[in-house]
């Protein structure tokens, strides 16, 4: 959720935070086209990433977007394994989750 706070100082010219953390020195060069906000961009860049390191990744929608109770997104978990078993695993996971509760209730 830092890129989507800070997306005015990110996409900068010769500002290296989003090329540092995906691995994707040319990402400015997607960026302009992306249908995405400039957070889901940034996590898609960085699954692409991973899918080119022999990581398995079918884009944002594997992963688990985590809101707080008045649906402002927190975070985006992911889970990257080089084994099939292990998407298996983590599917599973992702259907039988529940909004995250308060920590004071």
């Amino acid at each position: 959720m830092d890129a989507n706070r800070n997306e005015a100082t990110y996409v900068k010219a010769g500002h290296r935070t989003v090329a540092n953390f995906t691995g994707q020195g040319d990402w400015r060069t997607r960026w302009p086209h992306a249908t995405l906000s400039f957070g889901d961009f940034v996590a898609d860049e960085f699954g692409r990433a991973m899918a080119g390191l022999g990581y398995s990744y079918s884009g944002l929608a594997s992963t688990k977007l985590i809101v707080n109770n008045k649906n402002v997104p927190l975070y985006r978990l992911a889970f990257f394994s080089k084994h099939p078993l292990g998407a298996k695993f983590w599917d599973e996971c992702r259907k039988y989750t529940n909004p995250q509760t308060s920590l004071f209730s």
